[in-house]
């Protein structure tokens, strides 16, 4: 037998981030091989929980199905011994008051055959707050060398590993740039594009989602968030992985972190931000 303890706050606001803590242990004289812990959400586009940090998501075989389940592997859990893993989640900027519940799921190996050892489920209250949002760009952005931008940006222990110029056809174009980031065991890429009209800057980036949905889409989910006032695209990914998306004046830009926290990139965003806003 496999027991499971939780530890998340039952009321959950707008916009937050959050973190569901948990406890495997043992209790039985038998080894338990391959256990996987597994977060059930009711399936549907407006769920409200942006569950990260998974390494497998699955939607089903069909479009009826009921839940979507987000893998943690644990690996092998011996007699009498413990696991803990801590699930980052968020909760989209726009909700109304309103109950949710999630189904946490323990599955392990047994004759070569995947079974559920343990099921739970805890019902959370969604409170909004009113966070704020603005449609107007900010006045005074910068259309400086975007390769001085980027260069520029190091955050703590997170060293440029790899620069790159971007050389692109799209109409408008002025000129862009990439740089590669790690701090050792994470790597995180930041994309910058310069438009010579903001029309332009907006038609690149409709290009640039339709081809993020496209290499998204079946491996992972897309979210809308806030920050520093403006809507940003978030594609989550397996492992960690993280794409952002927006559009400043007539910059595009993107952050792509393929084992990367989204702790990470909200820093990496916000110091774009401060480095292209006057």
């Amino acid at each position: 037998m496999i027991d499971v303890k939780l530890s998340a706050p039952r009321i959950l606001y707008s916009g937050e981030s959050y973190n569901l803590d948990v406890s495997l242990e043992n209790k039985s004289d038998i080894s338990a091989k391959s256990v996987k812990f597994l977060v059930a959400r009711e399936r549907g586009e407006q769920f409200p929980a942006h569950i990260m940090g998974w390494e497998r998501l699955d939607k089903g075989n069909n479009q009826e199905a009921d839940y979507w389940n987000y893998e943690y592997p644990i690996g092998d859990l011996e007699p009498h011994k413990s696991s803990k893993i801590s699930i980052p989640f968020d909760i989209s900027p726009k909700i109304n008051t309103r109950y949710t519940r999630l189904h946490f799921l323990i599955e392990s190996t047994v004759d070569n055959k995947q079974v559920t050892l343990r099921k739970k489920s805890r019902l959370f209250l969604l409170v909004p707050r009113d966070i704020p949002f603005e449609e107007d760009e900010p006045p005074n952005i910068r259309r400086n060398d975007p390769l001085k931008i980027i260069v520029g940006i190091e955050k703590n222990d997170w060293k440029v590993l790899q620069i790159y110029p971007e050389q692109r056809e799209d109409k408008g174009f002025e000129k862009g740039a990439h740089v590669v980031y790690t701090d050792g065991e994470k790597s995180i890429a930041i994309f910058l594009w310069l438009f010579k009209k903001r029309n332009f800057t907006e038609n690149f980036y409709q290009k640039k989602i339709k081809e993020w949905i496209q290499f998204c889409q079946k491996i992972g989910e897309c979210d809308e968030i806030i920050l520093r006032k403006k809507k940003v695209m978030r594609w989550i990914l397996p492992k960690r992985g993280i794409i952002y998306g927006c559009t400043l004046g007539s910059w595009a830009i993107s952050i792509y972190g393929p084992t990367t926290d989204d702790q990470d990139a909200r820093i990496f965003f916000e110091a774009v931000f401060n480095s292209l806003v006057q």
